[in-house]
């Protein structure tokens, strides 16, 4: 990987690697989903991209470990398939929500949106047990398998996917 491509976020495949279709792709990349791991990978057409991939806020196992540890933000990955160039875009969103209580009794809610190349992550024991939950653990998981079936990986910033 050269220094522009570094600069611009592409990863780029070994040149021997012989690229899949499309398909293909998409599930490899499906079969990521495991019932263990904090997060997912489901179609992203309500979104209008090929795939996304968030954390499991709404599981009913993970919903109350994420409260727990402090994950109070809306963590998505957007994919999109760029077959002509066999190139994978990708980009960051999160949104969250934050409500406060002064001494007073009053409460306050802020709500942020970020987008872009965003790095999130917390880490706290429930029961006893340490969960620590980074975006650049899936993302690297993601970047692997996009690049080792002869695909571009390129991380989006301030463009459209």
């Amino acid at each position: 990987m050269g220094f522009r491509d570094r600069i611009r976020g592409i990863t780029r495949p070994d040149p021997d690697v012989v690229a899949v279709d499309p398909e293909e792709l998409r599930l490899r990349l499906m079969a990521l989903n495991h019932p263990t791991s904090p997060w997912h990978v489901r179609d992203g057409a309500p979104e209008k991209v090929d795939l996304v991939v968030e954390w499991k806020t709404t599981d009913p196992y993970w919903k109350d470990i994420f409260t727990e540890v402090g994950v109070n933000d809306t963590f998505a990955t957007h994919l999109r398939f760029h077959p002509d160039a066999n190139e994978v875009r990708s980009r960051d969103r999160c949104f969250g929500w934050y409500t406060t209580t002064d001494s007073d009794g009053f409460s306050s809610s802020r709500q942020t949106w970020k987008e872009g190349q965003l790095h999130e992550n917390a880490e706290g024991k429930v029961n006893g047990q340490l969960f620590r939950f980074d975006t650049a653990d899936f993302k690297k998981t993601l970047k692997e398998t996009i690049i080792g079936a002869g695909w571009i990986y390129r991380a989006i910033v301030l463009r459209r996917l």
